[in-house]
């Protein structure tokens, strides 16, 4: 699954509903900017694996 901006991704963790957005790449380290409430940082690429830990892609209707 490919990762791109303006995705939204949700947090799979059964504790929280946290989402954020794909805002950008960092080239230096390969890893994902996100925003979530307001605020940009960086994420493993790995993460995304649809996963317990990690974050799974929220489906556009």
């Amino acid at each position: 699954m490919s990762i791109e901006i303006g995705q939204t991704w949700r947090e799979v963790d059964p504790r929280f509903d946290r989402r954020v957005k794909v805002v950008g790449f960092c080239e230096e380290t390969g890893k994902v900017k996100i925003e979530s409430a307001g605020k940009v940082t960086k994420a493993r690429r790995e993460r995304f694996n649809s996963k317990r830990g990690g974050y799974e892609l929220v489906p556009t209707n």
